[in-house]
């Protein structure tokens, strides 16, 4: 029993690697080679050229894990001499994995080892318990089977929250990195997620035995490999995704709080006496590129000014934005509340108006993305009332 032919033959593939070799190996500072990351645009713009019938993640895998001598045709050197050996690699079913995925070497072996068990509540495990998946499948010799399922964690959801109980058990700055998260709903395992640090290396397993009943607590058992006990040279952070994103929103764009209050909150939260800076804790510059993100997704145009003008025409504010002007340029709103309580305060005594003027409330902007406006001042009209 054989699995089913690819899709792309992989002479396909690697001629279409060789057209673009210029844009897949570069040199680093050193003159040493290296493969571009899975992200360069270079592996879109190589999935097009076979007419798309691979994707980018697939073809940047292949040239990575060197498969058919893809590496010494891109000019790398023979890191060892092949075996001519014939080993029988037994098939084994979609649910279950291949005891090679995750098996280590002597070197492996000898180096620093902690085991430990992730407990999650019910909470915690209602947000990344596996999902169902359908995909549509187009392969013409089953054409009686047009879909196929597959559980699968939740995207961004469930790497921040073992980021977080990865912190509370070692106080360490390691910057955990999460390759898969695997689901077996009938293997002898049910989850198995493999990471790795992106500054030392060493090396995350984590396993869940049997699948839970409903609203109970989830043991996850794990084991973590490497040098980690050394002084790390470089500190990395975690990208925001899923709930670390969603709480930073919050607090930062909702609740009005400042990129260095919101780290010094979680500072507070997560750090005990003498602990390094985690990589959970986001960057002051990540917080505010990811506000200034936020606000721009918020606005109805690009254009302060092309804004304004779709604002005034809006039922809430029709009646609220009354003038607006460009050069130079001022804005004047008040509603009918407003106009009406100075009326019946105008009737029972002599008014006394005072207008007070603040310029830093309002920023400036450019107009028409063009000429940026000089100091915006607000200026409130108040009544004096004895």
């Amino acid at each position: 029993m054989v699995g089913r032919k690819g899709a792309v033959p992989p002479s396909d593939i690697i001629d279409a690697v060789l057209t673009f070799k210029e844009r897949v190996v570069l040199k680093n500072e050193k003159n040493e080679m290296y493969i571009v990351a899975a992200t360069n645009q270079v592996w879109t713009d190589i999935r097009l050229y076979i007419g798309d019938r691979m994707s980018s993640n697939a073809i940047h895998t292949f040239v990575q894990k060197g498969r058919h001598g893809i590496m010494e045709k891109l000019g790398f050197p023979l890191k060892f001499k092949q075996s001519c050996e014939i080993v029988h690699t037994p098939i084994l079913p979609d649910d279950e994995e291949s005891p090679d995925d995750y098996s280590s070497n002597d070197e492996d072996d000898a180096l620093p080892c902690k085991k430990f068990v992730f407990t999650f509540s019910s909470e915690e495990w209602d947000q990344i318990q596996p999902q169902e998946k359908v995909f549509k499948l187009t392969d013409k010799s089953r054409p009686m089977q047009s879909t196929r399922s597959y559980y699968v964690l939740p995207k961004g959801t469930w790497t921040p929250i073992l980021a977080e109980h990865f912190w509370a058990h070692f106080q360490l700055p390691c910057c955990l990195s999460f390759r898969r998260g695997k689901v077996y709903p009938s293997g002898s395992v049910y989850i198995r997620v493999v990471g790795r640090c992106s500054v030392c290396d060493s090396r995350f397993n984590g396993t869940v035995f049997d699948k839970p009943p409903g609203g109970a607590k989830v043991l996850m058992h794990c084991t973590f490999r490497g040098n980690f006990q050394e002084a790390h040279k470089t500190t990395k952070k975690r990208r925001m995704i899923g709930p670390a994103m969603e709480k930073a929103i919050s607090s930062i764009c909702v609740d009005g709080l400042s990129s260095e209050t919101y780290r010094e909150r979680e500072a507070v939260r997560l750090i005990k006496t003498g602990a390094p800076d985690p990589s959970l804790i986001p960057s002051g510059n990540s917080l505010r590129i990811l506000k200034s993100q936020v606000t721009a997704g918020s606005r109805r145009h690009e254009d302060t000014l092309t804004s304004l003008a779709l604002m005034k025409q809006e039922d809430d504010f029709k009646n609220i934005i009354h003038d607006i002007g460009c050069d130079p340029f001022y804005l004047h709103y008040h509603c009918a509340d407003q106009i009406k309580i100075y009326r019946n305060y105008r009737k029972g005594s002599r008014p006394r108006l005072i207008i007070d003027a603040t310029g830093s409330v309002v920023k400036k902007f450019l107009k028409l993305s063009k000429q940026k406006t000089s100091s915006i001042f607000l200026y409130e009209g108040l009544v004096y009332d004895s």
